[in-house]
């Protein structure tokens, strides 16, 4: 657009510069005509301008990371105008890590019709991906002047992790380390009605058929009852939501986690073992969790922990989350987390005991190391 502007204002000066030179009506008038061209043919453009949009943008609600997607949306120009140059403006996003691609494409509309327009995408990291029409710009028939619409349509993408089945770790002896044999077969925590712990609000997660409906109703906000645990068998797998570095290389330490913190759950639920999924929301301030027990709770997890921004506080995640649910006894804890973040940790994998602790390193590099982190972690 750029060069046919340029090229168009070269040809206004000399037809200036001849309509100086020859100092005639004709010359005159013929430069007037040139000068007033663009405003002209822009007029037809600008008749079919409120009847251009963009509709029916659609995308793969969820893909594996590293796969192609495509999403594809309809111009469609209802007015019978014909439009030789349409310029459509998208930018693609990972939310995670706020930075934008921004493309353009550009597009004919014939008067009463449309065009469906597919794109395609590689997902490079987990997250939510926005993909939005910005803008778009309707050009006159030289190319010269223009007008531009904001629709801003947009879809989002989930990029899921994989889950490639958790190995085992190697560690040293002073950890307590347990194969998927080791893990016994567990119930539920708290599922004995006749010692009742007390009563606490409702925090996503709990079961409905715990809700105290009586105070529920008379405070206006969902409580739930907190029975006795009768089996200590439940294990806790924590997902530290927390980068250790900036940018692409914490997008791809931040995938490690998720992949090791799903595969790990994937594990524990395939050998039928009962565990909580949970991780710290920073935007609600609050710990949160899901009950891994089938296939949907796995889509449900990655959608709730999508919406949530990385955790960016001192305290360590862990702390918080064991803290929220501080009445709750668990076998084990698998505490998945970025290896920078495991120092420091001793004390507090020593409180919870008797459960026994399992640090899950993962290195910027999105790897589980084979060696040992720390020292005295094994809980009991």
């Amino acid at each position: 657009m750029i060069r046919t502007k340029a090229g168009y204002l070269v040809f206004l000066i000399l037809m200036g510069a001849l309509a100086l030179l020859y100092n005639t009506r004709f010359t005159f008038l013929l430069f007037l005509t040139c000068l007033a061209l663009p405003a002209a043919l822009l007029l037809l453009p600008a008749a079919a301008f409120p009847f251009v949009g963009i509709r029916g943008m659609t995308a793969s609600y969820t893909v594996q990371k590293g796969e192609r997607f495509g999403v594809s949306f309809e111009a469609q120009n209802r007015s019978p105008v014909p439009l030789s140059r349409v310029d459509v403006y998208l930018w693609y996003r990972n939310e995670f890590s706020g930075k934008k691609r921004r493309e353009r494409i550009s597009i004919s509309l014939a008067g009463r019709g449309g065009r469906r327009v597919r794109l395609f995408y590689t997902a490079d990291y987990c997250g939510r991906i926005t993909v939005m029409v910005e803008k778009i710009r309707i050009y006159d028939y030289l190319g010269i002047c223009s007008l531009a619409k904001r629709p801003k349509k947009s879809v989002r993408v989930a990029v899921l992790p994989d889950r490639k089945g958790f190995r085992d770790l190697v560690v040293s002896e002073n950890y307590a380390v347990y194969s998927e044999f080791d893990i016994a077969a567990a119930s539920r925590p708290g599922d004995d009605p006749s010692e009742l712990l007390g009563i606490r609000e409702y925090l996503p997660g709990d079961r409905l058929n715990r809700i105290h409906w009586k105070k529920s109703g008379a405070a206006d906000r969902l409580f739930v009852k907190e029975f006795a645990d009768t089996s200590s068998d439940v294990s806790l797998v924590i997902l530290d939501w927390k980068p250790a570095a900036k940018g692409e290389q914490g997008l791809l330490g931040m995938d490690g986690i998720l992949e090791a913190a799903f595969s790990l759950s994937e594990r524990l639920r395939q050998l039928g073992r009962l565990h909580y999924l949970a991780w710290y929301d920073e935007r609600r301030q609050r710990a949160d969790r899901e009950w891994m027990d089938s296939e949907e709770a796995f889509y449900e997890a990655v959608g709730r922990l999508y919406e949530c921004p990385f955790y960016h506080g001192m305290v360590p995640s862990a702390l918080l989350i064991t803290a929220e649910w501080e009445k709750e006894r668990y076998a084990r804890i698998f505490y998945v987390c970025a290896q920078e973040h495991t120092a420091g940790l001793e004390e507090w994998a020593l409180s919870l005991r008797p459960t026994k602790c399992l640090i899950v390193p993962v290195g910027n590099d999105g790897e589980v190391p084979g060696g040992p982190v720390s020292e005295g972690l094994e809980g009991g």
